[in-house]
């Protein structure tokens, strides 16, 4: 099962020079290679019917994921929970986030087996449960209980996607879908467990004062899928009037903003003015 192993900055020096550091940096750079120069309607309109079976049990996983959310009882505590929870600083927020998470777990065992049942993988199960469980969001405890979401969680599902690699499950010839399919419909769930939930940003281990969640991911395989295109430069994301459909970096900014990221929005901005090409 996976555990924490980086508590020192020795830990830290010795997991930057490792194997596995290297390996999974490369996975996320060759995933940001294969995305390069393709917006996401190219990718919907022409490849949409070829795409590997492995991509459409994990969509049909994260549809199961999704699913969950859209079951609204997860927002009915009992009038003694909600006595419960004023008089101990829990929000009804937390208390359905919980409550997802729970119904969450009941499954997780079963999405896990539907995915690495294709190489026989069973005995990862608990491995892979465990990533894909805590890319989802945590809990902070400052100043209140809250639903909290970081970098540190989607990290944990570009984890999980590497292990599916790793045990032959996903191959170079995925990661297109991988990105411009899966990748794009997690970020979307994201969102939603944002908006249901008033999603703070948080590790779930310090104790930082909330400030607004959002992925990051996006902007690193947006920016890529932006390499070459005539049309729309850096700068544009001054404008109002991009397209937040068609490319992924813009509709994530278009999502931050919303979120109340200001302050990085207008950094990107100004690096925007000065950069000429993505």
């Amino acid at each position: 099962m996976p555990s924490l192993q980086i508590s020192t900055t020795n830990d830290l020096s010795n997991f930057l020079n490792s194997d596995s550091y290297n390996q999974f940096v490369s996975f996320l750079s060759s995933l940001n290679s294969a995305v390069k120069g393709i917006s996401l309607d190219h990718h919907d309109h022409h490849h949409a019917q070829q795409n590997p079976t492995i991509i459409k049990h994990i969509m049909s996983v994260l549809s199961a994921v999704e699913h969950l959310l859209d079951d609204r009882s997860i927002d009915l505590p009992s009038d003694d929970q909600l006595i419960l929870m004023h008089s101990t600083g829990v929000s009804n927020n937390l208390h359905s986030f919980h409550s997802f998470q729970f119904k969450l777990q009941k499954i997780l065992r079963k999405l896990m087996l539907d995915v690495v049942v294709v190489v026989g993988a069973e005995e990862l199960i608990g491995e892979l449960s465990e990533y894909f469980f805590r890319s989802f969001g945590d809990t902070i405890s400052s100043p209140l209980p809250l639903p909290a979401y970081s970098v540190v969680h989607e990290l944990h599902f570009l984890a999980w996607t590497f292990c599916l690699s790793k045990i032959g499950i996903i191959n170079d010839g995925d990661y297109i879908p991988l990105v411009s399919i899966v990748f794009v419909k997690y970020f979307h769930i994201i969102k939603k467990i944002m908006t249901t939930f008033k999603v703070q940003h948080g590790d779930g281990d310090d104790d930082s004062y909330p400030y607004p969640a959002y992925p990051h991911l996006p902007f690193l395989w947006g920016s890529s899928s932006l390499i070459g295109n005539d049309q729309v430069k850096p700068a544009t994301l001054q404008e109002d009037d991009y397209d937040k459909d068609k490319y992924l970096f813009f509709s994530s900014a278009a999502d931050a903003k919303a979120r109340g990221a200001e302050a990085v929005l207008n950094s990107m901005i100004k690096l925007g003015l000065d950069t000429i090409t993505w």
